[in-house]
């Protein structure tokens, strides 16, 4: 535990400096302060970390606004002719509508299902997905920084016991660093003493009644 002590203190001094202040602090204060630093530090990570996914959401706009995979103007220039089919003038690589016949000529179009429009349909839909799943991953991690930020300035202010736990347990999801500070934290946090700290009590009040004693059996004489 003296190991953990100097540590605490050393980044404590390293991030705010030393501050008589911390000639009084008691070891829980300091461990308190220490770790409210370490969520600071790991919560700017974790909104740094997750704000890669932008670069899909950025590519799934290109994608979909046709910026990336035009390929407008690369398509085939097919010659056109005419096919004369019961009175009627038909287009090639177009499909026949069904219209009424009779004697005079007609010219039939109808849109072709395109080969080429079905990819463009296939790739929008790409760009669509990164656009979505790239939002949701930024979204839920600039969530957590904020959450990581307010632990620690509920821990600075010895508030919210309960949330703080919870987040601590939230941290250890994050493999390793989210982990090693997420079992400090508990650690910390379910002292007697840091209870009281966090209820407003003397640390004394906390700490676990001692028993009576029991009263000295009578002699039985001789």
């Amino acid at each position: 535990m003296k190991h953990w002590d100097y540590w605490c203190i050393m980044v404590e001094q390293r991030f705010r400096g030393p501050s008589r202040k911390d000639d009084h602090m008691t070891n829980d204060e300091k461990h308190l302060n220490t770790l409210a630093t370490c969520f600071t530090v790991f919560g700017w990570l974790v909104g740094i970390f997750m704000s890669f996914p932008l670069i899909h959401v950025t590519v799934g706009v290109l994608m979909v606004s046709g910026v990336i995979g035009d390929r407008g103007g690369q398509r085939e220039t097919r010659d056109v002719h005419t096919d004369f089919r019961g009175g009627r003038v038909v287009q090639p690589y177009q499909e026949e509508a069904s219209v009424p016949t009779g004697p005079a000529m007609e010219t039939v179009y109808a849109e072709p299902d395109d080969p080429d429009d079905r990819d463009e349909r296939v790739f929008q839909g790409v760009g669509w997905f990164f656009i979505v799943l790239g939002s949701m991953f930024v979204l839920l991690g600039w969530t957590c920084a904020i959450f990581m930020m307010v632990t620690a300035g509920k821990l600075r202010r010895r508030e919210s016991r309960l949330f703080c736990c919870v987040m601590a347990g939230i941290a250890c999801v994050s493999v390793p660093l989210g982990t090693v500070l997420g079992v400090f934290t508990l650690i910390v946090l379910m002292r007697p003493s840091v209870q009281a700290l966090f209820a407003g009590l003397p640390s004394e009040m906390l700490a676990p009644p001692i028993p009576p004693v029991p009263p000295a059996s009578p002699s039985s004489g001789v």
